[in-house]
């Protein structure tokens, strides 16, 4: 089941459904998927899907759908990093494949990820992008990762006590995400 401040509790079924139904009246809007996990007596790893309406409105977030799953804990950093672009891969495809069948824009579907230039995970930013690239997908990372960097992040750190205050920070589209030097 995925939550919703908007819709409670829905299946990833009735999730779609509600996308379909209200992207249906937006012009510009895209679709990001993005996964985060936090560790502590175990991990709680966040899926989200972030409808994003784009344009004259300047990039405001419309509504997100989250689901939480509870694991043992991963035992260093890329396996943890790995786990996270598979789950948002995943869930990616199926939207894609929801799309398709329903003469939605499949392109619209990003994935976006919990790595950035700075920190531990900059090592791992040429391997996770291109295989969210390889699997056809647009590819975000932080600062430009919002569904990853700040609803996923926000809602795993849920309970442990280190949760931030909310931010949803747009991806900024005048920048290259692909270049990986």
């Amino acid at each position: 089941m995925f939550d919703s401040l908007t819709y409670d509790k829905v299946t990833e079924q009735e999730m779609n459904n509600i996308i379909k139904e209200r992207c249906s009246v937006m012009e510009e809007y895209e679709i990001h998927v993005g996964t985060d996990s936090q560790s502590y007596s175990g991990t709680n790893v966040v899926v989200v899907v972030l409808i994003l309406e784009m344009g004259d409105i300047s990039n405001k977030a419309r509504f997100f759908f989250s689901k939480t799953t509870r694991v043992k804990r991963f035992e260093n950093l890329r396996v943890k990093i790995e786990s996270e672009v598979n789950e948002s891969i995943m869930l990616g495809l199926r939207l894609k494949e929801f799309c398709r069948q329903n003469d939605i824009p499949e392109e619209r579907v990003e994935i976006d990820l919990d790595v950035g230039r700075n920190g531990p995970t900059k090592d791992l930013i040429q391997a996770m992008v291109g295989w969210v690239v390889g699997s056809g997908f647009k590819c975000n990372i932080k600062p430009d990762s919002p569904a990853a960097s700040s609803i996923a992040d926000k809602k795993s750190k849920k309970g442990s006590g280190r949760a931030p205050v909310p931010h949803i920070r747009p991806p900024r589209k005048h920048k290259s995400k692909l270049a990986i030097n």
